[in-house]
């Protein structure tokens, strides 16, 4: 495809970047096409490797913005959210450290003492988290996601810059998926890297959990859905109907008729992972962005009554054609999940205000676990418990806060931006569809798939802002 065409078709307007800036946009997307492909980089050289590509970016941006004595001066919710997440990374710092207060001192490091070692002896133990490893390196990967949100955040000031690094997570996602295809049709159950061992028979990219691989490619699918009817958002409710389907009929098939390619391979890896929390957070995903399309536009009835069928028979008919083996599992009921997360709970209740250790609950977990567990339990199956028990609930109320309050910069942005109100949009429809699944799984935790989420809602915040008020805090 010509660059011409494939400016047209996703409203690209490439400028010319050179120096250091483009340097750092082009590094961070390789980073981001890179970070699925290896397991969801879900093993610790992958993430390792993840992370310090992410430091050196943002040490390149750092210095760049130097040089070039830009002043940087975020929206006051961006801030108070950054010294939100500061705040749980000092607390997860501190939960590595030797403590003088015994009753802070985990209990586990008691087993110690029948061996003549103090657990208050300030050796690099007698701290509050029970694995003191285990919390450094899930330190590491919580300043890789800050790391990605802000460079994400800076680069995605630009509107051509934040549409690169969306085509980029959107192309990713669309190659991954038809990898995963591929790999079924083909009678084939290779990883990249492996062989797979687990989920013979579904989709599941070059992630090795199927519920993992369903939350990245349903963010593929909340990118294109809303890209596909960008040209309409401003013009839905104001022009004539009979104009407006015409003309989206023509962009369907011409221009656009790429990114819809793209969406019917996401969609069919979607449904075909067979991830109940997967079609339930897509679904929440797509409605998120239906409401606020319908509060923004305010469409004319004739509007609402040929678009509702139009999306509901769609839906219907891609459920039909690969959604049989998500709709068997929703009829198999419960599973196991509702244990784990009553443990869980009892775990946090013991630990209320400090926790069991950030990135420890595999360990915390064992010392819980009874015959019901048989195989090794190292996820909560819910994020928000797994923090809780790992953080303490204090710091996970502050987590989450400051992902709330970012979530409400996009949400505000939709509504005020005059143009580029995509940008904000893709954001609050990506948060909620990663906060639903997040519910009955933990594709939030895996890094390959955290760094690609933060990116999204980096370049939402960077674009929730009118471009005026933009250049008036940069100068």
């Amino acid at each position: 495809m010509s660059e011409s065409l494939s400016s047209s078709v996703l409203g690209l307007k490439l400028r010319d970047r050179p120096g250091l800036a483009e340097v750092c946009l082009g590094l961070f997307l390789v980073l981001l096409a890179w970070a699925p492909l290896p397991l969801g980089s879900n093993r610790p050289w992958s993430w390792s490797l993840l992370v310090a590509g992410i430091a050196l970016v943002g040490l390149l941006l750092a210095l760049h913005l130097v040089v070039r004595r830009q002043s940087l001066r975020p929206p006051l919710a961006v801030g108070l959210a950054g010294l939100a997440f500061f705040g749980v990374a000092g607390w997860a710092f501190l939960q590595m450290q030797p403590v003088p207060v015994a009753e802070w001192v985990h209990p586990a490091w008691a087993a110690l003492e029948p061996f003549g070692i103090d657990p208050l002896s300030g050796r690099g133990i007698g701290a509050v988290s029970l694995d003191v490893d285990l919390t450094r390196d899930a330190l590491m990967r919580l300043l890789g996601y800050l790391g990605a949100f802000a460079i994400a955040f800076v680069l995605a000031r630009d509107s051509a810059a934040a549409r690169r690094i969306l085509l980029v997570v959107l192309c990713t996602a669309t190659a991954v998926s038809a990898y995963g295809l591929f790999i079924v049709f083909g009678g084939g159950d290779l990883l990249p890297f492996l062989g797979k061992t687990a989920y013979r028979g579904v989709v599941t990219g070059s992630f090795v959990n199927r519920n993992n691989f369903a939350t990245y490619a349903n963010l593929g699918i909340v990118i294109g859905f809303v890209w596909l009817f960008e040209p309409f958002l401003r013009d839905l409710g104001k022009r004539d109907i009979r104009v407006l389907l015409r003309e989206l009929l023509q962009q369907l098939l011409a221009e656009r008729g790429l990114v819809l390619v793209a969406l019917l391979i996401l969609a069919s890896a979607s449904l075909l992972t067979a991830s109940r929390g997967g079609f339930l957070s897509l679904a929440a995903a797509l409605l998120t962005i239906i409401l606020l399309v319908f509060l923004l536009t305010k469409p004319c009835p004739l509007a609402l009554v040929i678009a509702t069928p139009l999306v509901a028979g769609s839906i219907w008919g891609l459920v039909a054609l690969s959604g049989g083996a998500v709709l068997e599992r929703f009829e198999q009921g419960s599973d196991v999940r509702l244990e784990i997360w009553a443990v869980t709970g009892e775990m946090t209740r013991d630990r209320f205000w400090l926790g069991h250790g950030y990135g420890a609950y595999e360990p915390a977990f064992y010392a819980y676990r009874d015959d019901r567990f048989r195989l090794v339990v190292d996820k909560a199956h819910n994020t928000y418990l797994e923090h809780a028990a790992e953080l303490g609930v204090p710091a996970t109320m502050l987590l989450y806060a400051g992902a709330l309050i970012l979530v409400y910069q996009c949400t505000v942005g939709v509504f005020r931006r005059r143009r580029d109100k995509i940008f904000p949009l893709i954001a609050v429809a990506a948060s909620v569809l990663v906060a639903v699944h997040a519910v009955f799984d933990f594709s939030l935790q895996i890094p390959g798939i955290a760094v690609t989420y933060a990116a999204i809602l980096g370049v939402g915040c960077a674009q929730s802002v009118r471009s005026a008020e933009r250049k008036r805090r940069e100068k």
